[in-house]
């Protein structure tokens, strides 16, 4: 199993700090491309939600990808629901 890249660490540390728990990012392939991928997780287990923002997954993304989660959370705050949230999505 590979270690998580210190800059990965480093991003989800800095996700938890400003968003709190619950909120999750990773890379994923989409049409060739490695892009981001936020997860959020409802509390007491009640299930997940996920979403591609079109950010590629690299380290010089990092500070856009804190910003893309930041504004999913502030407005999960509002709609409490990512499908939502997923439709008002724009390009970071």
């Amino acid at each position: 199993m590979a270690s998580t890249s210190k800059w990965v660490s480093n991003l989800r540390q800095s996700i938890k700090n400003t968003c709190g728990t619950g909120w999750s990012v990773r890379g994923r392939e989409s049409k060739g491309a490695l892009l981001t991928q936020v997860t959020f997780r409802y509390p007491d287990n009640q299930g997940r939600t996920a979403a591609n923002v079109n950010l590629a997954w690299n380290a010089k993304n990092t500070t856009k990808i804190i910003t893309a989660v930041e504004a999913l959370n502030d407005l999960m705050m509002l709609s409490h629901n990512l499908k939502i949230v997923k439709l008002n999505l724009i390009d970071f």
